[in-house]
Formats: C-alpha cells, structure tokens, sequence
C-alpha cells in the first residue's frame, strides 16, 4: 500500500498494489484506509512499515490498528524517541556508545555555540528524519568552515531544528551496517551485519554497492543499543569505524526494514520473514549469515561508477571486480522484471545529468527513488555460512512492498 500507484514497486509481480493516503499529509485518512482494507481480508493480517512516515503514523496509531492487524511495530513511547535524531544519539550514550560531536541548532540563536562546540568540516542534517530530504532534496549539508554555517542555515531553515555534527573520516567501506528482529519483549531474533562499498553520492548518500561482513562488535553494540531502546521490529542501524582511533561511531537508526532487505535475505538471514513468523506465533530455527554476499543498486551504481571511472577517481578492474560477488540487486530480477522497469525511465531522465557540469549523475528527486522492502523470500541455498547470535528463520514464500505491507495470516 501506498499513495502513489506509478511507483515501481508497485508494478511487482508479488503484491496487490493498493491506493492509500499518505501519513505525512493525513494521518486520519491514512488510518481510516487501513481500515477498510482490513475489512476485505479474509483473516487478520500483519502490517508492516517500510518508510519512515509510515512507521511514525502506524506507531501513533498502533492500539488502534491492532483491532484489524497484527502490528510487529514498535509502540509510540519508544517510536516518538528513535524519530527525533538527537534522541537517537542520547540513546546511544545512555548505551555507552560513542557518537559524533553532536550539537542542536534549534534557530539562529543557536549558532554561535554549535559552532564553537563542533569541529569542522561538519555536516547539517534535520532532527526530524526526511524533514530536510522533503524540502532540499538531501539527506545532509556539508558545511567546511563555521563562516559557512549561518548562510547555510539561513537557506535551509524551513527544515529545522538541525543537529551539527563532525564528520567521521574514513571513505565509504568504514560505513557498517546492521540489520536486526526483535520481538515485543525487545529479544532479538535475528541479525546480521555488513558494511557499503560505495555509496551515492560518495561520503554521504544511500548504498549503492555492499557486502555481508560478520562484525562481532557491530553486533554488540546494535544489541546494546536495540536494548536500551526497547525496541520492536525490524531495524536497520549504521555505525562509521573512525580513522582517527579505529573505534566505531553510531550513525543512526532507521526504525524499519532498510534499503537494503534483500542483502540479508540473500546471505541467509531473512529479516522479514522472521517478523512475519514472530507475529503468527510461529518459531524460527536459527539464522546463519554467509559473509561475502554482495548486493547493488546497479541502475545507480553503474552510472556513478562510470562516472568516477571517467574522471580518473575509480580504477576499472575496483569497479567491476567487486560485481563479481553480487547475489541481490535493489531492482534487477528475471523473477520479477516490472520494478526495474518502471525505475529505468526516471533513471534515463536523470542520467542526463552526468554531462552537466556541477551535478551529480542519478541523483534522486523527491521520493521517486524510494525502493521496494522484500517481506518475504526464499533462500534454499547451502554455501559457506556463520552463525547469527539471535535465533531466526531464513526462507519462504516471496513479497515486497511500497510502503505499508500486508500479509495474510495463515489458518
């Protein structure tokens, strides 16, 4: 379910597409549609988020979607934290986690002691997740002095209030990543972790190239972090390893399947299909990660990379050796080709842009870019694998979604 039915995962051969208001714009409504598709199922069916604005508006709502739905969403109490990013950063620390110097700008009185607090080049980004995305059409600014940090505030205000924070160095592979399952007693059910290759743009944008990489301490301290949040759901949390002392910094936590869901699936941790079995009652066997399974936005990552290549930034042979391990893609599918369809004739208009000077090849606009989040999937496959710390299952039956999923429970 969704508000725009031209989006491309709604051309997926794996899900009925359905008209639904969007939350940011109407919460009620929103709601109200929910509703009435409930009343057309034939039993219960479990809701789950894969946006933002989607995951805030079910948790709001939660007590009251749970008389159609099964809800595996975390409640508001915790939701109304893990939306507001500098709540994120003091759950980390109550964690014991380390964090980026942070400072809130909440208006221009502000500045001066944000500034002083806060090392340059830093990086601007809005407190309330999407908020600066909405109006800009960018997750972050990056500000390289503190005679740039007022003129830069002054021009994107509307998103405010902001948080100021130091740039971790380290390139696009020091960028970790974890995904997790935990139940409504906030016990985790599965999890595993990897790290970006690339990104789009480099330095601070969306994965277009990564692996799955066993990190113990990345587990750790998701499972530390998830614990102090009392977490339910799916998560998808990112940690930079910082150049300076090799330690790892929390980034952020996406309460809600990531861009990335089908990169776990394929390396036999199926985040969703855990979620799924949790909601109906249903036990797990236990997960186990291969390590070495890579996932790619090739419809972006090819026209950066050629790019980069272009301009003499990326050596042929480190763009296309890494490819070679690639076993999920955010679009491509020969099961299901539709998606990728749909998302190429945006792509080619974008990718005008390569030969523009001064702009970014494929950059995204508004939420058209926005992927699909797999549900469920299979994965039969046996090859090399380590296990998981939380207990999991790792195949059945395939679906994505837009925004909001349903899936019927099983009789």
């Amino acid at each position: 379910m969704g508000p725009d039915e031209s989006m491309p995962a709604f051309r997926s051969r794996y899900c009925t597409a359905l008209r639904c208001a969007d939350p940011h714009y109407d919460e009620k409504q929103f709601v109200a549609d929910l509703e009435a598709e409930a009343a057309t199922l034939p039993q219960r069916g479990v809701l789950f988020a894969a946006d933002d604005d989607f995951a805030r508006a079910i948790s709001r709502n939660k007590t009251r979607l749970q008389r159609s739905y099964i809800v595996p969403v975390a409640a508001w109490e915790q939701m109304r934290v893990l939306a507001d990013k500098m709540a994120q950063m003091e759950i980390a620390a109550r964690a014991g986690i380390e964090t980026p110097i942070t400072a809130v700008i909440r208006g221009p009185d502000d500045l001066g002691a944000a500034a002083e607090a806060v090392p340059f080049p830093a990086v601007l980004k809005s407190v309330v997740p999407t908020a600066l995305l909405r109006r800009a059409d960018r997750k972050v600014v990056t500000i390289e002095d503190r005679e740039r940090l007022a003129e830069i505030y002054a021009r994107f205000s509307s998103a405010r209030p902001f948080l100021l924070q130091e740039v971790i160095p380290g390139g696009d592979t020091e960028l970790y990543i974890a995904g997790a399952c935990h139940d409504a007693q906030s016990h985790c059910l599965a999890l595993f972790t990897g790290r970006k290759l690339r990104q789009h743009p480099r330095g601070f944008g969306t994965a277009r190239l990564c692996e799955t990489r066993w990190e113990p301490e990345i587990a750790e301290l998701t499972m530390r972090l998830l614990a102090e949040a009392r977490y339910q759901g799916i998560s998808d949390v990112e940690f930079k390893r910082d150049a300076r002392d090799g330690r790892f910094k929390f980034m952020e936590i996406n309460p809600r399947p990531g861009y990335l869901a089908a990169l776990p699936r394929a390396a036999g941790v199926n985040l969703s299909y855990v979620a799924y079995r949790d909601a109906i009652g249903r036990p797990c066997p236990p997960s186990r990660q291969r390590d070495g399974v890579r996932w790619t936005d090739l419809l972006r990552d090819g026209p950066d990379s050629l790019r980069e290549w272009w301009r003499g930034e990326l050596r042929l042979g480190d763009w296309l050796r890494p490819l070679a391990g690639v076993r999920a893609d955010a679009w491509l599918s020969v099961r299901d080709p539709r998606p990728a369809l749909g998302e190429i004739r945006p792509l080619t208009r974008r990718a005008r842009l390569v030969v523009a000077p001064g702009r970014s090849a494929g950059h995204r606009s508004g939420s058209r870019g926005r992927p699909a989040t797999a549900t469920c999937a299979v994965d039969a496959s046996e090859s090399r694998s380590r296990p998981a710390p939380c207990p999991g299952q790792t195949a059945s039956a395939s679906g994505r979604s837009h925004a909001a999923s349903v899936c019927s429970v099983p009789s």
